[in-house]
């Protein structure tokens, strides 16, 4: 059942609601007793005596027929304290100084520190539960260390698989880049009329020079091979790739000019 479900269905006993404390009042002014005076020195006693349950209940009363007394919010707000309810001793000392009366010097401030320490001792995690958290983050740990583990060993697999690729194509460029040279060579040695002459002159530019070679042309050859071979090399004197297989022409045909 919740708070708000709870039926109040019982019956009045006097047939109508009355203002009690106003008639209780009226009575005890009638009989010329004062009541709250009483109700406060029995509960002031009741409180030195060690009695603090009963001193509150008595304060109560009185408040209830003198809302109005700060004394007596003053000394209710004491026996909280001495009870260790803080929530209410501070909202005794609020009403006592709203009725006036002169609270003592950093009583609030201290009611409101011990109020605060007695949060913090009760929001404190039980050490179960704080040993089941404590091994719950452990669990969470080893598994992210065992992730980072598998993803490591991932990318160095990757890594010697990019590294061998490399190495592959390094020796697919070498191998392409020898064809090249090699092709270049058969090319120039099927030509009839000439072979190549490759020297540097001062400035360090390749020069092509074409001495003729005392042999006879094949059948099917064409002629002005020498010439073509002149003007390519000239026309690609920068080109690395040219100014090598130059050079290399020129130590294969050395024997040839002899």
């Amino acid at each position: 059942m919740k708070p708000d479900d709870i039926p109040f269905n019982e019956l009045y006993r006097t047939g109508a609601p009355q203002e009690a404390i106003g008639e209780i009042r009226r009575a005890l002014e009638f009989v010329e007793l004062d009541a709250v005076s009483a109700l406060y020195d029995e509960s002031l006693h009741l409180a030195r005596e060690g009695h603090l349950g009963r001193s509150r209940d008595r304060l109560r009363v009185l408040l209830c027929l003198n809302p109005d007394d700060a004394g007596a919010h003053l000394l209710l707000a004491k026996v909280f304290a001495s009870q260790r309810s803080w929530g209410p001793a501070i909202a005794e000392l609020d009403a006592a100084a709203a009725c006036g009366a002169r609270l003592p010097v950093s009583m609030k401030d201290a009611f409101i520190e011990h109020r605060d320490q007695e949060q913090l001792r009760t929001e404190v995690v039980p050490s179960g539960a704080l040993s089941a958290r404590a091994e719950g983050e452990l669990l969470a740990l080893r598994e992210e260390v065992r992730r980072m583990r598998s993803e490591r060993a991932r990318a160095n697999r990757k890594v010697n698989d990019l590294e061998q690729r490399s190495q592959l194509w390094s020796i697919a460029t070498g191998v392409v880049t020898g064809v090249s040279a090699l092709a270049l060579l058969l090319v120039t040695l099927s030509w009839p009329d000439g072979a190549q002459d490759i020297s540097l002159d001062p400035g360090g530019e390749a020069v092509a020079s074409l001495d003729s070679i005392d042999r006879a042309p094949a059948v099917g050859e064409k002629e002005g091979g020498t010439a073509q071979l002149r003007h390519r090399l000239r026309s690609n004197s920068t080109d690395p790739f040219l100014r090598a297989s130059s050079h290399w022409l020129t130590l294969s045909f050395a024997p040839l000019r002899r």
